[in-house]
């Protein structure tokens, strides 16, 4: 099975602020990536999952497309997961009016972490 996970940036320490000091992220954390390899481990004995992961899109099917209407290769979404791998990327879906502010700016912070990141591979 061949699938790129490229990790969850900040999810740790937004749940440490939603705490207000009460307490640590890592059961959180810990009960994301259990999940995730719970999913990827149902994949790969024959089941159909569809799980979000931060992906290249180009790499999966119907992940080109999105890709170019976003302006970013790598995003986290929803795919579907067999035993082949990531097979198709699902679509984001309708936004709200505020939902879409927000998601706007999002992809625009994304979009300099990700040139960022990809200026450390060139190194």
């Amino acid at each position: 099975m061949l699938m790129v996970i490229i990790g969850v940036q900040f999810g740790g320490d937004e749940i440490v602020k939603s705490k207000q000091g009460a307490g640590s992220a890592t059961t959180c954390m810990a009960y994301a990536g259990f999940r995730f390899v719970k999913a990827l481990m149902s994949a790969q004995s024959g089941q159909s999952v569809t799980e979000e992961a931060y992906v290249h899109l180009p790499g999966i099917p119907g992940g080109r497309e999105l890709a170019a209407e976003l302006g970013v290769d790598y995003f986290a979404v929803k795919v579907q997961i067999d035993k082949n791998g990531a097979t198709k990327v699902l679509p984001i879906g309708d936004l709200s009016g505020n939902e879409k502010k927000l998601f706007e700016a999002a992809l625009c912070e994304l979009k300099t972490n990700i040139a960022t990141g990809v200026s450390f591979m060139s190194v």
